[in-house]
């Protein structure tokens, strides 16, 4: 079934367009030229739908959608939330359930990290939603080229990450944005309820994402403190190039209370599974990238990306 706001076609009618013809076409079966979309109502429903499903972005469905109300709006109202999860997967990449995960975080769908949705379920997204997953994944893969000219290849400003260092790093990223989210809506609730003890509250918000964390693989908890660690090192240094680090050398992940607890949250972890510093730190430096180009070169293009990345401070 689908969600009452997913894609519909709007009431208003938009004008037929009229009759193409041209003197300069031989039309050797004698036939009067016949309009693009009456050859296109021609096809195979299978096949409209195959088109459906690899379309590029939710932009271009609505477009489609809209060129016949009659013929292609029916094709894709035969099994929406198929089609529209495909499209999301195209968007997104294979790191999709972590980022729609993190989109019904966002929307208020959960509001509890222990109430997430799985990893394999499929869930109906609004246009609002689909609105707020492409805005996430534009602004990952942006993330996801900062850090490969760190720690991939200084010789170029698009991501070199091989695919599974890409999904590697998207899902952490997207777990660790999902965390922050949680943490600061549990915060901002807490702040409603002077009652409580500031203690307890701040034990109730880690012991929830030590849960978080505890449900993972070894090597996806690795991925997150990668990823934890690559964000704290850039923020770092972005904040000491716009001279903006204040006297008490204080950054990102030590004054954002999500950073706090999840790096707390992570080496309680660790310990529960008997991970010894020198392992961690050295897995975790290791967790995403596989072989680096370049190893020793100098980079040329960072100093750009000082400004373009304070939206990372979004993530908290």
């Amino acid at each position: 079934m689908t969600h009452p706001d997913a894609y519909s076609i709007p009431t208003q009618k938009t004008p037929t367009p009229r009759h193409i013809t041209s003197t300069a076409t031989t039309n050797y079966n004698d036939q009067p030229p016949r309009h693009t979309m009456a050859i296109f109502t021609e096809l195979p429903d299978d096949l409209v739908d195959r088109i459906l499903v690899c379309l590029p972005d939710f932009n271009t469905l609505a477009a489609f959608l809209r060129t016949s109300k009659a013929y292609t709006y029916a094709v894709f109202q035969a099994r929406p939330k198929y089609i529209i999860q495909s499209i999301a997967l195209n968007v997104v990449g294979p790191a999709l359930p972590q980022a729609m995960k993190l989109v019904h975080v966002v929307s208020d769908d959960t509001d509890d990290l222990q109430s997430m949705i799985p990893d394999d379920d499929i869930v109906a997204l609004t246009r609002k939603q689909t609105q707020t997953l492409e805005r996430d994944a534009s602004t990952v893969a942006a993330i996801e080229d900062l850090f490969s000219i760190r720690h991939k290849d200084r010789s170029t400003v698009e991501s070199k990450l091989s695919y599974s260092e890409s999904l590697r790093f998207r899902r952490a990223l997207y777990r660790f944005w999902e965390v922050c989210c949680v943490v600061s809506e549990e915060e901002n609730q807490d702040l409603e309820d002077s009652d409580e003890d500031d203690g307890n509250r701040s034990k109730a918000i880690l012991l929830k994402v030590v849960n978080v964390l505890s449900a993972l693989e070894t090597s996806e908890l690795y991925e997150m403190g990668c990823v934890a660690s690559f964000l704290r090192e850039i923020i770092t240094w972005s904040q000491r190039a716009r001279d903006q680090l204040d006297s008490t050398g204080g950054t990102w992940a030590y004054h954002s209370s999500a950073g706090v607890n999840f790096q707390i949250a992570f080496v309680q972890v660790c310990n529960a599974r008997k991970i010894n510093v020198e392992t961690r730190e050295a897995q975790t430096a290791k967790a995403i990238i596989q072989e680096v180009r370049g190893e020793h070169d100098a980079c040329k293009y960072l100093q750009g990306f000082a400004q373009d990345f304070w939206l990372l401070t979004s993530l908290t």
